[in-house]
């Protein structure tokens, strides 16, 4: 799928950004920068999850975790150990896997290059997921995206 969208080379330089800012597609932060690719969930107490779930679904313009994604997050979060070497090697070896992936190892290496924190726009989702369809018919409707 990603390859089907990625047809020329990924957008670089600001200006694009900016021309998407223009639009309403993405607002700029220009207090803070992007996360790097790999996050975590920014989960301190299990007991906060639904708090997290309701922050992200407002914050990132509808993305909504689900009970059974929740849920999923409490079963995951029941076996991390707190080893920092371990967490390491796990944070490696992820990596190592998305990289071997041609396509989804352009993504990574494009998204952290980005300079600017962006949130994407109920419009910008929508102006993303109309080019993604285009580009790869079989993609989903939006509706049973979110």
């Amino acid at each position: 799928m990603f390859s089907a969208i990625i047809q020329d080379a990924l957008p670089d330089g600001y200006q694009w950004l900016d021309n998407l800012d223009v639009l309403n597609a993405i607002r700029i932060s220009s207090i803070s920068v992007l996360n790097k690719f790999y996050v975590r969930l920014g989960i301190a107490n299990l007991n906060d999850i639904e708090t997290f779930a309701q922050k992200y679904n407002d914050e990132l313009c509808g993305f909504t975790l689900s009970p059974e994604q929740q849920e999923a997050v409490r079963k995951i979060h029941d076996l991390y150990s707190k080893d920092p070497e371990l967490h390491a090697k796990i944070i490696e070896a992820f990596l190592n896997l998305w990289d071997s992936f041609e396509t989804l190892k352009q993504i990574r290496i494009w998204y952290n290059n980005l300079r600017q924190n962006i949130s994407i726009t109920s419009i910008g989702r929508a102006l993303a997921h109309a080019n993604a369809r285009r580009l790869y018919s079989s993609l989903p409707e939006l509706e049973e995206l979110a």
